[in-house]
């Protein structure tokens, strides 16, 4: 059954287990990557084969609405490493290990502020599946 993105949070993860949501977010990147392919195809074969090599992970950009507080707390991590955990309303949960830069984003009229956040993933993405 299809399963709505209301109550999706985004966490800064803190020293230990503690949590601050970062709050406002309108969207969230794709979570993961599709390994390289590699050509294994001889002579012999009549069509291209492949194997799977290393995944090529993307910067991961976080959109969020501007908001004082909030954008405060995320430009003081800017040009840091970090840990990011996405949290679907159905208990999965994602991890996300790097470095992060903070962009203000641009406006026009009868617009609202924005600015993103891009994760330059450090490690594996790891994947929390809920019970």
């Amino acid at each position: 059954m299809a399963l709505c993105s209301i109550g999706t949070k985004v966490n800064l993860v803190k020293s230990g287990s503690q949590k601050e949501e970062i709050k406002f977010i309108t969207s969230i990147p794709s979570l993961g990557a599709v390994p390289e392919s590699l050509d294994t195809t001889c002579l012999t074969d009549s069509m291209r084969t492949s194997v799977q090599g290393v995944q090529q992970l993307e910067d991961l950009t976080f959109e969020a609405i501007y908001d004082t507080a909030e954008f405060k707390k995320v430009w003081a991590l800017n040009g840091t490493a970090v840990e990011i955990e996405v949290a679907f309303n159905d208990g999965l949960t994602v991890t996300i290990k790097g470095q992060m830069a903070v962009v203000l984003g641009g406006v026009e009229v009868n617009d609202t502020y924005k600015y993103s956040f891009t994760i330059t993933p450090s490690e594996a993405i790891t994947v929390n599946v809920a019970e």
